[in-house]
């Protein structure tokens, strides 16, 4: 069975996911998959650069094609889809995949704290093009709320929903999640 997270920027998916990876999970990250695509220098390389760039969402069709081609190269393995879906439309596409799903856990934090650990993570690591100014970080953040947040609701009918409180230390939400796994 596959689990999604779902999560504001800087909600703690990345550091969540990369701790379940242990248990025999291949973390995928949409974002991680995207930077390493936009190396290949094609002009849809480059036309995803510069969505990215400006901090927003890439396109359904195209986002589904290029996680659907990773999860086609993993056949044997669960996954941790970090990043994906985010759109209502792209989690109609994975419930008609072959990846089901058991658990969605959305690590709920204020859009304050998802600001500030978005600036802290551009000065420790270095500033990401699509969170690097303060417009854009307004941008992914409005953008969660517009496109993002619907997927709380659809998930939550089907009973797959798991709030879990991100403001919390990394090792409290670790055993949050660890308690519905």
């Amino acid at each position: 069975m596959h689990i999604i997270f779902i999560g504001l920027p800087g909600s703690g998916k990345g550091v969540q996911t990369q701790r379940l990876k242990e248990h025999g999970y291949t973390h995928l990250s949409a974002g991680d998959i995207l930077r390493e695509f936009i190396k290949s220098n094609t002009p849809t390389a480059l036309h995803l650069q510069t969505v990215m760039n400006k901090g927003k969402l890439i396109s359904d069709e195209l986002i589904n094609q290029i996680v659907f081609d990773f999860c086609s190269n993993h056949t044997d393995h669960a996954f941790l889809f970090d990043g994906f879906p985010r759109t209502l439309e792209q989690a109609n596409v994975l419930e008609d995949s072959p990846y089901p799903i058991s658990n969605v856990f959305y690590l709920d934090i204020s859009p304050e704290t998802a600001r500030e650990r978005m600036i802290t993570r551009n000065n420790e690591q270095g500033p990401r093009a699509d969170t690097d100014t303060e417009e854009k970080i307004s941008l992914r953040i409005k953008e969660f709320f517009a496109s993002t947040k619907p997927l709380i609701d659809y998930y939550e009918q089907q009973g797959l929903l798991r709030r879990i409180d991100g403001e919390q230390s990394k090792d409290d939400v670790a055993k949050q999640i660890a308690s519905h796994l």
